[in-house]
């Protein structure tokens, strides 16, 4: 049964709502590290809803600036805050954010990329305070006027302990409410085919000087990059607000394609997970091997990675 402690937190929680355009979430290739992907994430999470710029962020004083203290975030992520070193990692991740690039076409142009702009913190108060980089400003802000967009509760991945799990599940995420089934008896379900190599090549990052790929899983067997989905599956399926399964499609021998099944989870079930997300917050989570062969609709231990 759920407690009512619980449901006091998830009327605190509502308020971090990541919302990012779908072209962001399904065509950009970057990979972040998951330190990175937890700042820029509570970043995005302090945007107004009703923000049609980045001129309605922050306040009249500070125009476009969005701010937050270190132990906010320490906080959300359970972290220790009074040692020092969270703020030491913020200030590493926003500094490595600021130096992301990439190339994008617009408009038949080829533009620079990034994250954020400005960036400044103050050590006695643990302030931060950040622009976002101007040209992201399409896939960020006045996202119902077009309707293509993906938001989430940020509670459901502060528990992710795989860097891949956080782009995983936006994809996943992005497709919740399109393509359903139509000879699905479950409700809610919707589904979904990906090309293998596309996939791949999501997590890629180019130098933009040199155009070389400088992290990539393009190169990865299917063996390796199902181990590194299976992962990621595993914790969004014990934290999140959905569930998702996925069969190989081949051609011949060779799988070219994987198609997932999304299902939402709603309801006391959505509450049920929620207070596992509280319980793993302090440290009842087990930390076992996952298994060769998983049922992937199945809540299961995960192993705990480095950051």
């Amino acid at each position: 049964m759920v407690e009512y402690s619980v449901a006091r937190e998830v009327e605190r929680d509502k308020y971090y709502t990541v919302a990012k355009a779908n072209d962001l979430v399904r065509e950009a290739k970057y990979n972040l590290s998951l330190g990175q992907q937890r700042v820029l994430n509570f970043l995005i999470s302090k945007i107004p809803p009703d923000a049609t710029s980045f001129d309605d962020i922050g306040s009249k004083q500070r125009v476009g600036w969005v701010s937050f203290q270190v132990q906010e975030f320490a906080r959300v992520y359970n972290m220790d805050y009074d040692s020092g070193t969270t703020y030491a990692h913020v200030k590493d991740w926003l500094l490595s954010l600021k130096q992301k690039a990439w190339w994008v076409q617009i408009d038949g142009e080829d533009v620079v990329m990034s994250w954020l702009d400005q960036v400044k913190m103050e050590p006695k108060s643990g302030k931060c305070s950040i622009t976002f980089f101007q040209p992201i400003e399409p896939y960020l802000v006045a996202l119902t006027k077009t309707g293509n967009y993906t938001s989430y509760n940020l509670l459901y991945t502060t528990n992710f302990r795989s860097s891949y799990s956080g782009r995983f599940y936006e994809m996943f995420k992005s497709y919740e409410f399109r393509s359903k089934i139509k000879s699905s008896q479950e409700k809610n379900v919707r589904t979904v085919v990906m090309d293998l190599e596309e996939l791949k090549s999501s997590f890629d990052e180019k130098d933009p000087r040199t155009g070389k790929v400088t992290k990539t899983l393009s190169g990865l067997t299917y063996k390796d990059f199902k181990r590194i989905l299976e992962r990621s599956l595993i914790e969004i399926n014990k934290y999140t607000d959905i569930n998702v399964a996925y069969e190989p499609i081949k051609k011949g021998k060779k799988v070219i394609q994987l198609k997932f099944t999304i299902q939402s989870v709603m309801g006391l079930d959505l509450l049920n997970r929620i207070q596992e997300n509280k319980k793993a917050e302090m440290g009842f989570v087990e930390k076992n091997e996952i298994p060769g062969q998983i049922n992937i609709f199945t809540p299961t231990s995960i192993k705990v990675e480095k950051m």
